[in-house]
């Protein structure tokens, strides 16, 4: 892009300062400011035809008047601001002369170049995105992009050990995900309360619990223990539960879940759902889904999750297709939703 820049010299006495305006070498000329009548401004300009002296001058550019200046490297910020502010209230004059200083050169350009570190990605701020990664190391899940990491279940030491790894590859524990497991209840406990204090997690997860009948018949009594359990412990923390099943009965099912939840937010703030409908059915896309859920749950659905192979565009439903990334986190984006989880676990992908 060409810069065009009238070249000057304009010593105001007021804040003693000099100024040299960098342009091409056709044009050049004295400067006065155009002063108010009754402003006790006192101004003097003066040719110049002396080339930038580099070991004494920089060039500033003052955000306010839009000026790219030539000024003395001693200013401190406060004279720089106020050469900008004078600049930017004041309109200044160009008288022709015949006076050609050594001048920048019309054909010179100015080149931006932006370096990136290598496979080194960066989640947008406020927005996080989670992945159960189990074929690549901690570190390189942050390399990608992903801030939030999902620690499978197992025994309390080996979740434990997934924890400490994830932390010291520079997860926040606030951004860490703990499976709960399946069905046996102590075994939860013991996993929620083994977890050393300074290393507690910011969510953990059961896996579809109506859909699976996770804890048989007592998921409205264990899920409201372990979520008070988790509170306890950590009183920040969420529990999030998954389902596949839309929040009213269809023709794809017969029944529905609504009510279960319902049940659950009633008795502990610290509950939520995430949708994991990762095709169409001939019910609905997976955006009608995530509608469906948003609608029904409100301010208890905050993240969902998508398929690393399922919905790259590759997968397919009943009606042929089903919803890719882009239009899921658009949707994402539309129902306030700034927390989006990647399934991906023995994919290789």
């Amino acid at each position: 892009m060409k810069n065009y820049y009238h070249s000057f010299v304009v010593s105001f006495i007021i804040i003693s300062f000099s100024i040299l305006l960098v342009s091409c070498s056709q044009e050049s000329g004295i400067t006065t400011p155009n002063v108010n009548n009754g402003t006790a401004l006192t101004k003097t300009a003066e040719l110049t035809s002396s080339s930038i002296n580099h070991s004494l001058d920089t060039v500033v550019y003052f955000p306010k008047s839009g000026k790219r200046l030539v000024v003395s490297k001693n200013y401190s910020a406060y004279q720089l601001a106020q050469i900008d502010n004078f600049l930017t209230t004041h309109t200044i004059k160009t008288i022709t002369s015949g006076v050609t200083p050594n001048l920048q050169n019309c054909a010179d350009r100015t080149f931006y170049n932006w370096e990136v570190e290598p496979n080194q990605y960066q989640t947008t701020p406020g927005k996080y995105l989670g992945i159960v990664c189990d074929y690549l190391t901690p570190s390189q899940c942050l390399n990608y992009g992903f801030n939030q990491l999902f620690i499978p279940n197992g025994s309390s030491g080996s979740v434990n050990n997934a924890i400490h790894a994830a932390i010291n590859a520079k997860f926040s524990s606030n951004n860490l995900m703990v499976d709960l497991g399946d069905s046996n209840s102590a075994a939860a406990s013991s996993i929620i309360t083994g977890i050393p204090s300074n290393e507690e997690p910011g969510y953990y997860y059961i896996d579809e619990p109506f859909e699976k009948t996770r804890f048989g018949d007592s998921i409205t009594t264990v899920i409201p223990y372990l979520a008070n359990l988790i509170s306890s412990t950590n009183p920040s923390a969420k529990l999030f539960i998954t389902s596949w099943t839309l929040p009213f009965n269809t023709l794809c099912n017969t029944r529905n879940y609504l009510a279960g939840f319902d049940y659950l937010f009633s008795v502990n703030s610290n509950i939520y759902v995430q949708c994991d409908q990762y095709t169409s059915d001939c019910c609905s896309n997976v955006t009608g889904y995530w509608d469906a859920f948003n609608n029904a749950y409100g301010s208890h659905d905050i993240s969902n999750w998508m398929h690393v192979v399922i919905n790259n565009g590759s997968g397919a439903g009943c009606l042929g297709y089903t919803t890719d990334w882009s239009t899921l986190f658009g949707n994402a984006n539309g129902l306030g939703i700034n927390n989006i989880w990647l399934y991906s676990y023995q994919t290789g992908n």
